[in-house]
């Protein structure tokens, strides 16, 4: 993978860890932060805890390279008859699947899930908006599907601290998996519980399992050295996260709170404290050490 690719797949990973240091300090979050987008708009949308489509049409569905680059992203499947039963979601929308389509295609996933046939694949799960959520409870129970059922829960509006009680506290035949919270032109913003996430399927005995999430150890490693005189979206990135711990550098940017992507002297003066008070080797220059005390990790 080239520098630009990495930089692409981790930045806005650690661009998500600012609500969280704001909101909670140091503590670890009880739900990943994460985004979904149609395979066109991948590449507009942030890093972090993807999801895409396998189906549909004029560029909903991801290609099979789009695929492979991004091993661990939610896969949905989109079409009425549900096809692939090797998604981790199954999408009920107008112009979707249906949810007299989603008993057949639970049980098929759930058999592909057992089986490993995409080894990576999570638990079954179905989207849908919250106010469809009791009638199509209702015939899933009139068509007798066994419970529980995974479900990823469309609200727009609510904020992200609503979704992320929403899913730490879900219980119920429907727990939620996923909260999908609000919109923008390329890409959703979501929350989603880490053990859904984290329980996928095994290659069956013989077949290799697939490549390992990184971790976030990695992820700091291959984050950029970055020194006063620097610009750009690395630079924001920083200066978001030492903003988040309550550093003062400067009033530029669109929200005038410093975050302008010039890493200039009030920054540098901000990282040297940063690293006096975390028993670093005080350089000015935000390394491999530095990212992740900002990170929290």
């Amino acid at each position: 993978m080239s520098d630009c690719a990495v930089l692409r797949c981790t930045l806005p990973v650690v661009m998500g860890r600012i609500e969280h240091l704001i909101a909670r300090g140091h503590h670890v979050t009880a739900v990943v932060d994460g985004w979904d987008a149609t395979g066109a708009n991948l590449d507009a949308a942030p890093a972090g805890q993807g999801a895409t489509y396998t189906t549909g049409d004029d560029g909903v569905a991801a290609t099979a390279e789009q695929l492979k680059a991004r091993p661990g992203i939610v896969r949905i499947c989109q079409d009425a008859g549900g096809t692939d039963d090797t998604a981790d979601v199954f999408d009920i929308e107008t112009g979707a699947g249906t949810i007299d389509d989603a008993p057949d295609w639970i049980d098929r996933a759930r058999s592909s899930f057992k089986s490993g046939k995409r080894p990576g694949q999570r638990e079954p799960a179905l989207y849908m908006s919250s106010g469809n959520v009791a009638k199509n409870l209702a015939a899933l129970k009139a068509a007798k599907v066994a419970f529980p059922v995974w479900l990823w829960v469309a609200r727009w509006g609510v904020t992200r601290a609503f979704a992320a009680d929403e899913v730490e506290h879900t219980s119920g035949p429907m727990p939620e998996c996923g909260f999908q919270y609000h919109n923008h032109p390329d890409f959703d913003e979501d929350v989603w519980a880490p053990g859904w996430l984290a329980n996928v399927s095994k290659a069956p005995a013989g077949k290799p399992a697939p490549e390992a999430p990184a971790t976030w150890e990695g992820i700091m490693a291959k984050l950029p050295d970055l020194k006063q005189g620097d610009k750009g979206a690395n630079v924001r990135t920083l200066q978001g996260l030492l903003v988040a711990r309550h550093y003062h550098i400067g009033t530029t940017g669109k929200l005038g709170d410093g975050i302008d992507g010039d890493f200039g002297p009030l920054t540098d003066s901000a990282v040297r404290d940063l690293q006096d008070k975390s028993g670093l080797k005080v350089t000015g220059t935000v390394d491999s050490d530095t990212w992740p005390v900002l990170a929290g990790v």
